[in-house]
């Protein structure tokens, strides 16, 4: 298995460029946000995943290892192959998709990934509890709320702040049993409620 690449670039095509480690070069399919952001020549690492057909072996290549980590769970959703998988991941955040699947929000994932409500919900099922425990960010937050946590930063709040408001929703939804309120929208306007009471 090739699980890491370190080399130049030496060709750049619409979803993929060439890498060349020690003489040899490697074709390596990437992300939209990847190869926006190289150039010719660059030296670059990258995580990369062999995908083995009886036609063909590609090459599938990350710059971040939680990249490469959630690509590798998605391919194990039935009907979603490493083409899919990584269509989706070009769509939105990653963080986006993670938190949407720990939140079972299967509307968001059928809007930013093009895929079908079925693949959405396949997606929610297999994954859930496998990010829920994975994903968690230097602030100790985890699937949706860190994408809830970055909005309410991004309007100007501090990590404290809304670090607080999410565990003080948290709270009210469980005393009020509001499960069927577990959606990221719904998270971050009881949040901004929360907030806008305590200024």
């Amino acid at each position: 298995m090739i699980a890491q690449l370190q080399g130049k670039i030496s060709f750049v095509q619409k979803n993929s460029f060439i890498l060349q480690c020690s003489g040899v070069g490697y074709t390596v399919r990437v992300l939209k946000r990847l190869l926006s952001g190289v150039t010719l020549g660059d030296t670059l690492t990258v995580w990369t995943h062999l995908a083995v057909r009886e036609d063909a072996l590609d090459l599938y290549g990350f710059a971040e290892r939680e990249e490469i980590d959630f690509f590798q769970m998605l391919i194990t959703v039935p009907g979603i192959g490493p083409k899919s998988a990584i269509t989706i991941m070009d769509l939105a955040p990653v963080k986006n998709i993670i938190g949407a699947i720990v939140a079972e929000d299967a509307g968001y994932l059928t809007s930013v990934s093009g895929i079908g409500k079925k693949s959405a919900t396949k997606m929610i099922l297999e994954l859930k509890d496998k990010l829920g425990d994975l994903y968690e960010d230097e602030n100790g937050i985890v699937g949706d709320d860190a994408s809830a946590l970055e909005a309410l930063k991004a309007l100007g709040y501090s990590t404290g702040e809304a670090r607080e408001a999410l565990h003080r929703v948290k709270e009210l939804w469980r005393e009020r049993d509001a499960t069927e309120k577990s959606g990221i929208n719904e998270k971050i306007k009881e949040a901004l409620k929360l907030l806008g009471a305590g200024r």
